[in-house]
């Protein structure tokens, strides 16, 4: 059965907290107070249910985006993922609880994730960001902090859990997302030089080989 709790603030060291601030009148805004990027999602109902909350804090709810493309956050339902606040700027990983892969060019603190975030205010190449992330049942993502440690947060009935992550897991993560989603010189040569600075150039695909060639510039061949 899921828990009663699956809304969550990632704290600074890692810890996923219960409660997403900050909600007032059905809203929940989701980026820094009179930055004019913020996102107000309205809280609303869904099959009889709404969205829980307390102290102006999101306990509980589930991400929806509407037919005309807006996004809102109505009842949980029968939904079993978790939902995940994530400020980049003060992320300073505990070293027990996260991994260094050294340095890696051009990576950014935040969630790295297989689709986009759900909400993601500021480009995903600055230091401070605000993203809401969904994490379906069953399924990880993997966070960076200001000083390129990693970590995985799994998700179970909406409990969310951390380890550190392995260079693997961030491998395969980017080169789905790759493959699922880039399309531009750039993007693809830095999914390959990533995987170059983790060792993983194994991973690299012929889809991707391919698709780059296609594009003439930079490495071209599955490794």
């Amino acid at each position: 059965m899921a828990s009663s709790e699956n809304a969550h603030y990632l704290a600074s060291n890692g810890i996923p907290e219960a409660g997403i601030l900050e909600v007032r009148k059905k809203k929940m805004r989701i980026g820094r107070t009179g930055d004019v990027r913020q996102e107000v999602l309205r809280l609303v109902e869904h099959e009889g249910v709404f969205p829980r909350t307390k102290d102006h804090k999101l306990y509980e709810g589930a991400p929806h985006q509407l037919e005309d493309g807006s996004k809102v956050i109505c009842g949980r339902g029968g939904w079993r993922g978790a939902l995940l606040a994530v400020v980049t700027y003060n992320l300073n990983f505990d070293p027990g609880l996260s991994a260094d892969f050294g340095k890696l060019s051009n990576a950014w603190p935040g969630a790295e994730t297989l689709n986009p975030a759900f909400v993601q205010v500021g480009s995903r190449s600055a230091v401070s960001q605000h993203q809401l992330i969904a994490i379906a049942h069953k399924k990880f993502i993997i966070v960076a902090d200001q000083d390129c440690r990693y970590i995985r947060i799994d998700c179970y009935d909406g409990q969310l859990s951390v380890r550190p992550a392995r260079r693997e897991e961030l491998g395969h993560l980017l080169v789905l997302r790759a493959e699922k989603y880039l399309d531009t010189h750039d993007s693809l040569t830095w999914t390959w030089y990533t995987l170059k600075r983790l060792g993983l150039l194994s991973l690299w695909s012929s889809l991707l080989a391919e698709r780059l060639q296609k594009l003439k510039h930079g490495p071209v061949a599955a490794q």
